[in-house]
């Protein structure tokens, strides 16, 4: 804490006490609860996903991949999954597999885990994946 506070006094910055939370097991911050051992979705937002509608038009997708992309890392494969979405034309014309796979996006952000902080004691592991739509890669830790 006097570390925080140090910094914040040499680079002329202050703290609101009334805005301050001390010694709490759970915090929220930008669409996160962060706590000791990770972070996690914030229940609302996850709530968000599962009630998203259907996009009508083109800026509904637009708005819906922007939300789904900023929760990327709760969800595996969602490049090819965004990018099938994107591809797929005008929302009511969706062919039936798009559908499927707006409705399996949203499924996996609602069954998301928690994601732990590193150990940097720990060697990390690379990961890398690609299709004819998307690729992408990971920076791990095996499962501790």
């Amino acid at each position: 804490m006097k570390e925080v506070l140090s910094h914040l006094r040499e680079n002329s910055l202050f703290a609101k006490l009334e805005k301050c939370v001390f010694e709490v097991p759970k915090i929220p911050f930008l669409g996160y609860i962060i706590f000791c051992e990770g972070f996690e979705m914030d229940p609302s937002k996850v709530m968000a996903i599962q009630d998203w509608p259907l996009p009508t038009n083109t800026k509904a997708i637009q708005r819906f991949v922007g939300f789904a992309n900023y929760y990327r890392r709760f969800s595996s494969h969602i490049a090819p999954v965004l990018a099938l979405i994107r591809k797929g034309g005008k929302p009511n014309a969706w062919p039936p597999h798009t559908l499927e796979t707006f409705q399996s996006l949203k499924d996996s952000f609602v069954s998301a885990y928690v994601l732990q902080h590193p150990d940097l004691l720990q060697p990390f592991f690379i990961e890398v994946d690609a299709s004819d739509i998307g690729a992408g890669a990971i920076l791990s830790e095996r499962s501790r």
